[in-house]
């Protein structure tokens, strides 16, 4: 499928197509700048935010905007739902809580910016640019090249994490977990979903189509995420299933599928084996949760209607995490709040289902299934690069969909 472009006279195009190559640039490569030791991180893209929305000013075509109106409309509701909830627990002066407002304005800025501008780009090509220097990096991070980890991963991961790459708690060779760029396993494995599910090959696709999906695919596996597996096994047979499959590419996915993970098995990454060993409740990482979401849990029960808010310096203090995106949310702001979040989901998965035939509409809903099973034992949005992919997915679908420019 090729890319065509909008071709147009507006001034303001060739200055909004380098910003946001700059943003790709910050959320696929540059990692986050500690400015202040009280204060959140900031992520590359933040800087850009003032350029972002004077292109969303500028750039021609805010009528395909339209379709945005009820999404708009549902994070409007959500940010004065945080402001309500951050007024009860008498926390509306702490900024560290602030930014969680801040992060949603910037997610809607985000989609605006991206639907703005797709039909002026080659988001294809620039996807592909994108996995090709996530995958080099990763790599690189893989084999510490020339002391890559300490040098440069040191930069996007807990130092912790760095120093410990590749060991067990006794300091022996262990399963390499690709931290990647987002600084985690499970977050970096979401990004190469990002690509698996942007690249998902249609019936009729070249192999070098193919190939680019196949890259992303042995990405997500390389980061030995089990969420992220489980995630990869039901949106590949929702593909397979929507683009009618015939049994020779059936056939040729399966064995390729088998041929990466065989090839993890001998490098002696074996940590997502553990989904069927029958001892995964029994592993460290799920008892480890089920202790904190039972702790979140009886918390819940004493605020269940608004929550407590962002309260962020609760898991800092506490050196917690809440590994439930759901659960998080419902401690944070309750029962009344929760339900905006599953909307964050549900609008654009449903507005995906709706104009699956076209391949920005499958695109999104599969991603939309990704970051919603994800979000079961990690917090996919609440982790600033993986909510801003979301993003731009969703920009995606309005900049292509909506204009009918088969940009996918």
């Amino acid at each position: 499928m090729g890319e065509q472009l909008n071709i147009t006279t507006n001034r303001w195009v060739l200055p909004a197509q380098l910003v946001f190559i700059a943003f790709l640039a910050g959320l696929f490569l540059l990692p986050a700048i500690e400015l202040s030791s009280s204060l959140p991180k900031v992520q590359p893209d933040e800087f850009l935010l003032p350029l972002i929305g004077l292109c969303c000013f500028l750039l021609p075509g805010k009528q395909t905007l339209w379709p945005l109106r009820t999404y708009g409309l549902i994070i409007a509701g959500m940010l004065l739902f945080i402001m309500l909830s951050m007024l009860v627990n008498s926390r509306l002066g702490n900024l560290r809580d602030a930014f969680e407002m801040v992060k949603l304005l910037k997610y809607a800025l985000v989609i605006a910016f991206v639907a703005l501008i797709v039909p002026h780009v080659r988001i294809r090509l620039l996807l592909q640019i994108a996995l090709a220097a996530s995958l080099l990096f990763n790599l690189l991070h893989y084999t510490d090249f020339m002391g890559f980890n300490q040098a440069v991963v040191s930069h996007y991961g807990a130092e912790v994490q760095v120093d410990t790459f590749g060991l067990n708690s006794l300091g022996q060779p262990d399963t390499k977990r690709i931290l990647g760029v987002i600084g985690n396993p499970n977050g970096n494995a979401i990004l190469f979903l990002f690509f698996a599910t942007f690249f998902f090959p249609a019936k009729n696709a070249t192999w070098k189509e193919q190939l680019w999906f196949f890259l992303a695919v042995f990405g997500v596996l390389a980061c030995q995420s089990r969420t992220a597996f489980i995630a990869l096994l039901l949106i590949v047979p929702l593909g397979v299933w929507h683009y009618r499959y015939g049994w020779k590419q059936l056939l040729l996915l399966v064995l390729l599928f088998a041929a990466l993970y065989g090839l993890l098995l001998l490098l002696g990454n074996l940590y997502i084996s553990s989904l069927t060993s029958g001892k995964l409740m029994q592993t460290n990482s799920v008892r480890g949760r089920f202790e904190v979401w039972g702790m979140l849990w009886e918390m819940i029960k004493a605020k269940p209607l608004l929550g407590y808010g962002p309260f962020k310096d609760y898991f800092y203090t506490n050196n917690i995490y809440p590994e439930n995106e759901y659960i998080l949310y419902l401690w944070r702001y309750g029962f009344f709040g929760l339900p905006f979040y599953f909307l964050l989901l549900c609008w654009p998965a449903v507005r995906g289902w709706q104009t699956r035939m076209h391949p920005a509409g499958i695109n999104l809903l599969l991603f939309a299934i990704v970051i919603a099973v994800s979000a079961l034992t990690n917090t996919p949005l609440s982790e600033p690069k993986n909510m801003m992919m979301f993003a731009l997915f969703i920009g995606i679908w309005v900049g292509t969909h909506q204009r009918q420019q088969p940009a996918l």
